[in-house]
Order: C-alpha cells, then sequence, then structure tokens
C-alpha cells in the first residue's frame, strides 16, 4: 500500500473500532477519537520505517527513527548478516504484531507524561499500537503480505485483493476505507452531541 490508502485505511480502522466501542456499551470519548484519530492517521506509516524512499523516512520530524532503524541492522549485521537480512528487510520485523505492540509500549510513558495536559494524550500507546496495527494489515491485503507473527514465524499472511500502487488501490480501495471514514466519522460526531 502506498501512504495515502494506510492513512485512510488505519483512520477508518480506529473510527469504526471507537465506533464499536459505543456500540457494545463503552464509548470513547470526542477528545480521544479526534486526538487517536490524527495520531493513528500519522502513526500508520511507521512499520515503513524499513524502507529507504517511505514517506516516513525522509520526513524530517521521524528521521532519528530511520537513524534508530538503520543502527538496529547493523549491530545485529555485526552478529548474523542473515538474521540482519531476514529480520531489517523491507516488510519484515517491523510489519508485525510484535512491531505494533512495541511501538505501542515505547511511547507509552510519555503519553502518560503528556497526560497532565491533554488527558486523551494518555492513550499514546494504543493510538501508535494502532496505526501500526493498521498499517501492517492493510499490507496484507496486497499480494505481499506481511509476516504477522514474526519473529516466532515469518509465514507471510495475505489475502491478495490488489497490488501496490496499482488502479484498484488508488480508484477502488481508497475511495472505500475513504467513504468509510467519513460514515464512521458521522456516526461518532452526532453520537457525541
Amino acid at each position: 500500500m502506498m501512504a495515502r490508502t494506510h492513512s485512510v485505511s488505519s483512520v477508518a480502522g480506529w473510527l469504526g473500532g471507537c465506533w464499536l466501542a459505543g456500540k457494545v456499551g463503552a464509548p470513547v470519548d470526542p477528545g480521544t477519537v479526534a486526538l487517536g484519530a490524527g495520531a493513528v492517521t500519522y502513526t500508520s506509516m511507521l512499520p515503513d520505517v524499513d524502507h529507504h524512499s517511505s514517506t516516513i523516512s525522509r520526513s524530517p520530524w521521524t528521521m532519528p527513527l530511520r537513524w534508530l532503524f538503520v543502527a538496529a541492522r547493523a549491530v545485529v549485521w555485526v552478529f548474523s548478516r542473515r538474521a540482519a537480512r531476514e529480520w531489517f528487510a523491507h516488510r519484515r520485523i517491523t510489519h508485525s504484531l510484535a512491531f505494533a505492540a512495541v511501538a505501542g509500549a515505547a511511547v507509552y510513558p510519555l503519553g502518560q507524561a503528556l497526560a497532565q495536559w491533554v488527558p486523551a494524550a494518555a492513550h499514546l500507546g494504543l493510538f501508535v499500537a494502532a496505526g501500526s496495527l493498521g498499517h501492517t494489515l492493510g499490507d496484507c491485503l496486497t499480494n505481499s503480505g506481511c509476516p504477522l507473527l514474526a519473529p516466532l514465524s515469518w509465514r507471510r499472511f495475505r489475502v491478495p485483493l490488489f497490488s501496490t500502487d496499482s488502479g484498484a488501490e488508488a480508484w477502488v480501495v481508497v475511495p472505500l476505507f475513504s467513504v468509510a471514514a467519513a460514515w464512521l466519522g458521522w456516526q461518532l460526531l452526532t453520537a457525541a452531541v
């Protein structure tokens, strides 16, 4: 998937989760929905830190993440070139459930610190994990798939509905997720009023 598709599909997933929470009797407050939507949209590109020309690797705000990724790969390379290739290639460890969990846990303390000024920031770890997970699940819809259970298993999970950067992605997938996100956002907005 391309960055635009990751963003719109992940925010649709976030809004869908918030809508579903309201339907089962655990409504999410509007501030958390809004802050979460913004954070999930941005962090949905985080797993592509493993690709040198991805949007998030070229952003000045996230360049340190790219450097950290390259440094980790270099350290592993010293001990095992094979492991460095297996773990740090595109759509490998960063496209797994484990990465989403670790990324969310890594920013959880920051969210707790920020919560004294912005209460919804207490959920920052959840936002980052949801954005990363949305990205990974979205890539599972492409022909390439993702190793969801890495590092336990490198088997790729895929439901090959379209190819990355194809006409189907641009003209079918993006509009469908956009309509879904708009509808879910409207449902949440009208429920909050």
